[in-house]
């Protein structure tokens, strides 16, 4: 199984293991990933580049400076998965914090004669049993550290909760893989099911990515949507001691 992922080299280097780890023991074993990085963080993508090589990952591109959103998503979950791979190769789009919750089983029994030419996904917000932002954990298993089902960007800021986590290849996708473009919807089959996709943001690490977020995409020109979502998260952070309220 194919995978792709758009990865940030400031990362945290825990959450990177836990990724390709997981993702292995599921069935992935051909790892695509596009390095995105500045002048600044050249010791960063050295560090990086050696941790993903180590785990015979393949790096196929890189980016140098600010994402453009809409540009680079499209460029990555697209264009260059159609340049890499077959038109009817099954590929895995993920952020480095999703972790789509599929069997090595499913994974394995899918090929180009698969009747169905996406699986739809819905994020499911992983937090830990105290609601703190705690720190990621090397050894100890990722679900175990963040145990709890939330949907807390949902309630705090209407973030967007569909994804499409799963597809051939010639399926196109809006940015940020939430949705099949439009025009090609009606001319595809998908999986009856829904899956469930975990997502691991909420550690240590989120407020200090929210606060460069906002301080590196204040132009008007931005992705205003998501620009706000990350503004919520911030006042919502700051009200409530850094802590995640849970629901009695």
């Amino acid at each position: 199984m194919n995978l792709i992922c758009l990865l940030d080299v400031n990362e945290n280097e825990y959450l990177i293991k836990h990724f390709i780890k997981y993702y292995s023991q599921i069935g992935v074993n051909n790892f695509m990933f596009v390095l995105n990085y500045k002048n600044k963080d050249i010791l960063k993508f050295t560090n990086i580049f050696k941790l993903l090589t180590d785990n015979k990952c393949n790096v196929v591109d890189t980016i140098l400076g600010e994402i453009d959103f809409y540009k680079h998503q499209n460029y990555v979950d697209n264009e260059l998965r159609k340049k890499v791979l077959k038109t009817e190769e099954w590929c895995i789009l993920a952020d480095i914090d999703e972790f789509v919750e599929l069997s090595k089983n499913f994974i394995c029994s899918l090929n180009e004669n698969t009747h169905f030419d996406y699986v739809e996904g819905v994020f499911v917000d992983k937090i830990a049993k105290n609601g703190n932002l705690t720190e990621i954990k090397e050894e100890e298993d990722l679900f175990e550290q963040y145990p709890l089902k939330t949907n807390i960007s949902k309630d705090i800021c209407k973030a967007i909760y569909s994804k499409i986590p799963l597809l051939k290849t010639k399926v196109n996708v809006t940015a940020g893989h939430h949705w099949i473009e439009s025009n090609t919807e009606d001319k595809l089959e998908k999986y009856e099911k829904i899956i469930d996709v975990s997502h691991f943001k909420w550690n240590a690490d989120l407020l200090r990515k929210i606060e460069q977020r906002i301080k590196d995409n204040s132009a008007p020109d931005r992705n205003t949507k998501w620009m706000e979502e990350n503004k919520l998260l911030l006042n919502y952070f700051k009200r409530n001691d850094k802590k995640i309220i849970l629901k009695s």
